[in-house]
């Protein structure tokens, strides 16, 4: 995931959302600490994905996935000063 901004326009309102988005031009997917991993579409609304939702803990911030594969997923809190993660296991569909 690459820092990015990203131009919600809501309306006749335009906002700015700082966030991570996917490196892969056709990737959809971005990730914010409070909202976790939603996905934009032109002229769609945002939709957020309660797979990749997992809550923090310790401060109820949404985590990220930090590394992926293997049977294992681990989830990181991106809060600053917060260092809780923690391995699931993931299973086919």
């Amino acid at each position: 995931m690459k820092l990015a901004e990203l131009v919600l326009q809501m309306l006749t309102d335009v906002n700015s959302k700082i966030c991570y988005r996917c490196p892969d031009p056709s990737c959809e997917y971005h990730y914010h600490i409070w909202q976790g991993y939603f996905m934009t579409r032109l002229g769609q609304h945002i939709q957020t994905d309660l797979k990749l939702s997992r809550q923090c803990p310790r401060d109820g911030n949404r985590m990220y996935i930090a590394k992926a594969g293997r049977g294992e997923t681990r989830w990181q809190c991106g809060a600053q000063g917060c260092d809780y993660g923690e391995t699931v296991a993931t299973t086919a569909n």
